[in-house]
């Protein structure tokens, strides 16, 4: 069960341990630490940390449409996990839709100026169900990105 994060009609609930679905980023134009989470629903959080330690929410982006018209939670649908590409200008978002229908990745372009996140183009399927972990492929300028799912291992 997801710890409660502020509350509202945005169903803020951030997973825990050892389900954190978290991504700090250090981002090199606006030198501000982002918090982007995953959350037990269709919405991914931003947050910016601030010196002290407090965040300080900058958005709540509807990650899916929930096509599936699945409920929130676990075996429901939600943003399993965030990944940044190395560049640090953008976020990735994946949603899980459990046994319902393969995930769905979704981009978010980062201002340089502001750091706030704006989605771009439309959710890309990811191949498989319960999309869990990405990671992208080295080199100076990665252009590919390998998703692990939690089924169709």
């Amino acid at each position: 069960m997801g710890a409660a994060f502020g509350g509202g009609e945005h169903g803020r609930h951030l997973l825990q341990a050892p389900n954190a679905q978290g991504a700090t980023i250090k981002h090199p134009a606006v030198h501000r630490r982002l918090v982007v989470c995953g959350t037990d629903s269709p919405n991914l959080l931003v947050f910016e940390m601030k010196s002290d330690g407090s965040f300080l929410e900058q958005s709540v982006l509807q990650n899916s449409e929930n096509r599936y018209m699945q409920r929130h939670g676990p075996h429901g649908i939600s943003v399993q996990w965030v990944a940044f590409h190395p560049s640090g200008l953008h976020a990735y978002a994946f949603t899980c839709f459990w046994t319902k229908g393969k995930g769905e990745a979704v981009t978010y372009a980062i201002d340089p100026e502001s750091g706030k996140l704006s989605r771009k183009g439309v959710p890309c399927c990811t191949g498989g169900h319960q999309p869990c972990r990405a990671t992208f492929a080295p080199g100076e300028r990665p252009s590919w990105v390998a998703v692990a799912h939690c089924l169709d291992a």
